[in-house]
């Protein structure tokens, strides 16, 4: 986990900072469901998924073996499997299985760099940097029983500035 922006990100370190240790809404719920999810925070790409237990992840999305793109991979029961060698993660990112040794322990290396991940208002919440105690900004009115959520789906946009979660940030702000 780097407390620095990714290059070419086009944040100062210290904006970065302060925005990387607050929660973003970067997918709607209801489409990270059989697939990994790729998405970009702050100029980092990530990896939002679900295991069988139905909880929402995310990492980085890149595997630590040859950095590879774990979007690309795929999801088997309880881990994310990356495309490239099948390396298999389970849930806290610990590297559990290698195709091409199916005996061997894992060294420790292989692990994902993991991001927090919450669910809330029906949108998928990430920060990138876990800095204690911050809670995901409270929209009453969303939480209301006769709410009704009227978002596109995101695989409708094309850039960044137009995503759900983007779209959602400018009614709010």
């Amino acid at each position: 986990s780097s407390d620095l922006p990714p290059p070419g990100s086009g944040f100062r370190d210290d904006d970065w900072r302060i925005l990387a240790g607050h929660w973003h809404p970067v997918a709607l719920s209801r489409e990270v469901s059989g697939a990994p999810v790729p998405v970009r925070l702050l100029g980092e790409p990530l990896v939002v998924h679900r295991l069988g237990d139905g909880v929402v992840r995310a990492a980085r999305d890149r595997c630590p073996h040859r950095g590879a793109a774990l979007s690309s991979g795929r999801i088997e029961g309880d881990r994310l499997v990356c495309a490239y060698h099948g390396l298999a993660y389970d849930a806290d990112g610990r590297c559990v299985g290698i195709p091409a040794h199916p005996g061997m322990a894992a060294p420790t290396m292989l692990r994902l760099d993991t991001i927090p991940a919450r669910e809330a208002y029906g949108l998928v919440w990430l920060r990138l940097l876990d800095e204690g105690a911050a809670e995901i900004p409270a929209f009453e009115e969303w939480s209301a029983d006769d709410h009704v959520q009227v978002l596109p789906r995101s695989e409708e946009h094309t850039s960044e500035l137009q995503s759900p979660c983007n779209l959602v940030c400018r009614l709010l702000l």
